[in-house]
């Protein structure tokens, strides 16, 4: 407790009760979820794309998407491609 929440606390009721915890706790979960779930889809976009490329041609010679080209050049791009293809759906996979 910081030595000026003296007079906030007092103002507002004292301590926080078992519902304001909860409600705190709810948005502190709602809000790491709506800024992680989508850096972590375009995570796992690129990962399953690994792979060695053939430096002439820039096909993957080995992965899950060997024999093709890849479909993002890098995380910016990813999060682009996913906008424009599929909206705001796509970062909630």
């Amino acid at each position: 407790m910081l030595p000026s929440d003296g007079p906030i606390k007092g103002a507002i009721g004292g301590d926080d009760g078992l519902g304001q915890k909860l409600a705190a706790s709810c948005c502190s979960g709602a809000f790491a979820s709506l800024c992680g779930c989508p850096t972590d889809v375009v995570k796992v976009r690129l990962q399953c794309e690994s792979g060695r490329r053939d430096p002439k041609t820039g096909v993957f010679t080995t992965g899950l998407y060997e024999g093709k080209q890849p479909t993002y050049e890098n995380s910016i791009h990813a999060v682009r491609a996913i906008w424009q293809t599929e909206g705001v759906g796509g970062f909630c996979e």
